[in-house]
């Protein structure tokens, strides 16, 4: 069957039946079919082009349908000869950009530079390059220019008070030996090495009295403990959010995250009976990228009724009864 059967409707169904006029193609070569002009060549090339940039949304299109229906697996980097990591981004710009928003004159890559903005700042900057003819790095300098206004981290000296409960998910900076884990959080939040973190000193924001919840990623929970220390508080226990998907892993899949809890002087839940009756595994499907569950707030709210002055360090949303700190507010 010629290529073109394959695809109906629209530019691309027209660039194919184009190709297919003037070339042979099979999975791994490419023929003409008779002699061409050089103008004829380009106008080739140029439709060897464009497809070449669709490739990439529909790979990743395909495995957002796949997360959706059936979770995601190492195999399919496997069976596809595709490096995990490159899948990963396909899937990650896709699930990011709707194709509403996608623009038949722009590269995969410009519109995955974008992927780190909201929606109206996608929309915005893709139509800025596609009027203006914005080259990829043109289109990422932009975007550099949009995220220092938008964001830039806040001191912690820019709130004032102490609390009786401190509930922080880190911006984790993986290290070298880890970094595999650590390859996709470049692209949805700035970081902080672990001497960032600790140079936060988290206990001068604790009353006397005080409980830490401290989220940790599998491939750092030995760092996050430490953390936990480093800043003054013991470690008490620990909760587990499962949520449900199958993430790609190295040594398997890992679905869950890991909810640290450290204390100082009375850090008890001071409800004994919610506190008994709640079980340390919670299960909840994933949304968007690091996004906690809103189950923890009304646990953590409930475990420590008479501890209502709370804090949340790198909040992405203002939660009434807490103060909220982020860069995301």
């Amino acid at each position: 069957m010629p290529i073109s059967g394959f695809f109906y409707g629209g530019r691309m169904s027209n660039d194919l039946i184009m190709l297919d006029s003037y070339c042979e193609l099979s999975r791994t070569s490419l023929s003409f079919k008779k002699d061409i002009t050089e103008e004829e060549w380009k106008i080739v090339f140029n439709k060897l082009s464009h497809v070449e940039g669709c490739i990439q949304f529909w790979i990743g299109d395909s495995l957002v349908y796949l997360e959706q229906k059936w979770g995601m697996y190492d195999e399919i980097a496997e069976e596809s000869g595709l490096n995990k990591q490159t899948l990963k981004d396909y899937k990650w710009v896709s699930d990011t950009i709707e194709p509403s928003l996608r623009k038949d004159d722009l590269t995969f890559n410009h519109h995955k530079s974008v992927a780190l903005l909201p929606k109206e700042q996608q929309q915005e900057v893709l139509q800025k390059a596609s009027d203006e003819k914005l080259t990829v790095r043109e289109t990422r300098d932009l975007v550099k220019a949009i995220k220092r206004g938008d964001e830039e981290l806040k001191s912690p000296e820019k709130f004032e008070g102490k609390y009786q409960i401190i509930y922080i998910d880190p911006p984790w900076k993986y290290p070298s030996d880890k970094a595999y884990y650590g390859q996709d959080v470049e692209k949805h939040y700035p970081t902080m090495t672990m001497e960032e973190l600790q140079d936060m000193d988290i206990k001068q924001y604790a009353e006397p009295d005080c409980v830490l919840y401290l989220w940790a990623t599998s491939p750092l929970l030995d760092v996050a403990i430490d953390l936990l220390k480093y800043w003054g508080f013991d470690y008490k226990t620990c909760l587990v959010w499962d949520k449900v998907s199958h993430n790609m892993g190295f040594y398997a899949s890992i679905r869950h995250e890991i909810l640290l809890i450290g204390g100082i002087g009375q850090s008890a839940p001071t409800d004994k009976s919610y506190a008994n009756q709640t079980d340390s595994v919670y299960s909840e499907k994933k949304t968007e990228h690091s996004k906690k569950p809103d189950f923890y707030y009304e646990m953590i709210e409930k475990m420590h009724p008479t501890k209502v002055k709370r804090l949340e360090m790198f909040a992405r949303k203002k939660v009434e009864g807490w103060t909220s700190w982020g860069n995301e507010i």
